[in-house]
């Protein structure tokens, strides 16, 4: 804030903000170098002869869990390990390649390719959409795939250039339009309606006649869609204004998507809203819905539009003149897209999700008019669905699912209480064993991991001390627990060697430490195998 309070005086008012975020990042860290480090432990732990980490694995730690490179091989290196830089890179670049591939669509690639010599065909092309849904415009160029033409005919997808429009180019955040294209002996669909710095691009679709360059057409577009866009931006607003409000004036916009009666809208905050917070701010936007106040736009210098009160974005670039949007008393913005007439053309507001995107970024997606009411339908037919199942008026739904839920609760205590019995009674057989000779290698049917631990802490519990590999079936793969405790055991054997040579016998794998190691194999069918070459070296050893 000290540094860089001249250029940015916004960093004063949010401060405490900022020292909000700087905690939270340290604080999640922490967890992540706490879960890190003993992932990078357990890998060494059941790891190879060649003590070495391989650079996919060094990879999914930070991709999966956020742990560095380089906290990776200073923990490896203490136990005398490296890693495979060369792979972690390779990895880390397939990875990027991924992205870059998935946030690529055909259409973007298409305008990008074609933008520059369209801007230098099109020029600035004047918007007349604010006031106008229909109007007559004079074809500059088009474009087919990446090339300029000067005819397309029916079946011909091209890109159009025009030296007006009604049609809203997508930006800031905002859909473009989408409509028709008429002129005598012609009709072309419009698919979508992008922009390319001051130029607006048209996307066409050919249905009937020549679509030649330099003729006059007419543009239209599609008023249904337009209207359910509008709402859904001005909604936006109104959101925005709403979580200053509740939140405080840190809940700033840092993106959003606006489309018909549905939109998105990420906004500063370092947590989670609770469902009161949530509540409240989807009263608050309909309350104002619902006072159908007016929305006004006004053209003024940026200088004036400041003074004004007039909400910016941190990092965007505004012209001289900027157009500022206002709500009632409670809304005023930089925008230059398009918007109801009245808040009551919104309808009714209905927040769907909310949730993180970032560290100290959440989003909220929401809905409009007819999308909210059919939302709003919805639920209440699930809700009679339920009532309907449960055999109870809608109104003591909650009361039924209290006493579903406290049989429930009751069932699973008697069915703890059952396996609790036969876990000990398992635990006090193989104890027996252990008293008697030391040492127990041995399967146990039905068990789950879960349980094997418990039956072998309760062996433990019960025999002063031993050495135990047991090891049971669930779900198609085997999984077993070794243990090694009391003397004079302790001091000859490790719980974890015995691991990892079990292991090698049933081509699995397992590791841990000296006093308590698991592991697991898919090779059921060689499991009794290998339990009978281990109980002999295990009574041999004894012996």
């Amino acid at each position: 804030v000290q540094a860089y309070k001249d250029a940015y005086p916004e960093l004063i008012a949010r401060e405490a903000y900022v020292r909000q975020c700087l905690e939270g990042e340290e604080q999640q860290f922490a967890q992540v170098l706490d879960s890190g480090v003993a992932r990078v432990e357990e890998l060494i732990a059941s790891g190879g002869t060649d003590k070495r980490l391989t650079g996919e694995t060094a990879f999914s730690l930070y991709d999966t869990f956020g742990f560095p490179l380089e906290l990776t091989e200073a923990i490896a290196g203490e136990k005398g390990w490296s890693v495979d830089r060369a792979g972690y890179a390779k990895a880390l670049e397939q990875q990027r390649e991924r992205s870059r591939r998935s946030s690529k669509m055909q259409g973007d690639i298409f305008a990008e390719s074609v933008a520059k010599r369209a801007e230098a065909v099109g020029k600035d092309t004047v918007f007349l959409g604010y006031e106008l849904l229909s109007a007559k415009a004079r074809v500059r160029g088009l474009f087919k795939g990446e090339e300029p033409v000067q005819e397309a005919r029916a079946g011909d997808t091209v890109l159009l250039v025009a030296d007006q429009t009604p049609c809203y180019g997508e930006s800031g955040g905002q859909a473009g339009d989408t409509g028709v294209l008429n002129a005598p002996g012609l009709r072309g669909i419009l698919e979508d309606t992008r922009r390319s710095g001051n130029t607006i691009l048209h996307y066409v679709r050919v249905e009937e006649g020549s679509l030649r360059a330099g003729a006059e057409v007419e543009l239209q577009v599609n008023l249904a869609r337009r209207q359910a866009v509008r709402r859904a931006h001005t909604a936006t607003h109104l959101l925005h204004a709403a979580l200053r409000e509740v939140l405080g004036g840190h809940a700033s916009q840092c993106g959003s998507v606006v489309e018909p009666d549905r939109l998105r809208f990420d906004f500063n905050n370092p947590e989670a809203l609770s469902p009161e917070q949530i509540h409240r701010i989807e009263q608050r936007v309909n309350q104002w819905i619902w006072q159908n106040d007016p929305v006004e736009t006004q053209v003024m210098s940026l200088e004036d539009a400041r003074k004004s009160g007039a909400l910016a974005f941190f990092g965007e670039k505004y012209a001289a003149e900027v157009r500022v949007l206002s709500v009632g008393e409670y809304s005023k913005e930089f925008c230059g897209g398009t918007h109801a007439s009245r808040s009551g053309d919104i309808g009714f507001f209905r927040i769907i999700s909310e949730g993180s995107v970032a560290a100290g970024i959440r989003r909220i997606d929401a809905l409009t008019a007819q999308l909210a009411f059919a939302r709003l339908e919805q639920t209440e037919s699930l809700v009679a669905q339920i009532a309907q199942r449960l055999k109870v008026p809608q109104d003591r739904i909650l009361d039924a699912l209290e006493d579903w839920s406290a049989k429930l609760k009751e069932l699973a205590s008697q069915r703890r209480q059952s396996a609790g019995q036969e876990l000990e009674s398992i635990a006090a057989g193989i104890a027996d064993q252990i008293q008697g000779r030391g040492w127990v290698v041995q399967r146990v049917e039905g068990l789950k991991p879960n349980d094997l631990r418990v039956v072998l802490d309760k062996v433990r519990e019960r025999a002063q001390g031993g050495v135990a590999l047991l090891a049971s079936v669930s779900e198609g793969s085997a999984q077993f627990v070794t243990a090694v405790w009391g003397s004079p055991f302790k001091e000859s054997w490790k719980a974890n060697e015995l691991a990892r040579e079990f292991a090698q016998l049933c081509d699995g794998k397992g590791g841990g430490k000296p006093d308590l190691a698991q592991g697991g194999t898919k090779q059921v069918s060689g499991l009794d195998q290998a339990l009978l070459q281990m109980g002999e070296k295990v009574q041999g050893r004894i012996s």
